[in-house]
């Protein structure tokens, strides 16, 4: 969060101020605590507010950008890598031996495909690979 709001150029208290007018009581101590690890959790409220304020997706505010290879843990039992747990959160991809049937039985008809060409489009007008396409590319790739 702290990343994400220096790359916005919001203070502490900016920020405070943005998610107050969403309708989240955030005083600037607020964000000092989910900074510093002495406020460890934020609601589901909160959270989408945040997407919205700093104007990136939930993903983005649940891992981070770098080291698809991390390893980033979903529960104390559940261990996957940063890049396999953001195609999961995306809904490219269900984790480990899930039933692919259900978790894409989930999506609405026609969405994948939809957002994904969307966010091909944005994504190539920012410089940056989409994560299907980085997808398709490895998938290329491995014959």
């Amino acid at each position: 969060m702290k990343d994400l709001r220096g790359k916005r150029g919001l203070s502490g208290d900016k920020l405070a101020q943005r998610m107050k007018a969403k309708g989240i009581p955030w005083e600037r101590i607020v964000v000092t605590k989910l900074e510093t690890g002495r406020r460890a959790s934020v609601s589901v409220d909160e959270l989408l507010a945040l997407s919205e304020v700093l104007n990136c997706p939930v993903v983005m505010l649940l891992t981070t950008r770098d080291d698809d290879a991390r390893a980033y843990q979903i529960t104390p039992t559940t261990t996957e890598s940063m890049g396999t747990v953001r195609a999961w959160m995306w809904g490219q991809d269900p984790l480990g031996d899930a039933d692919p049937g259900e978790y894409y039985g989930e999506l609405p008809r026609g969405a994948f495909v939809s957002v994904t060409v969307t966010a091909r489009a944005e994504v190539a007008a920012a410089g940056v690979v989409a994560p299907s396409a980085a997808t398709e590319k490895r998938n290329d790739q491995d014959g």
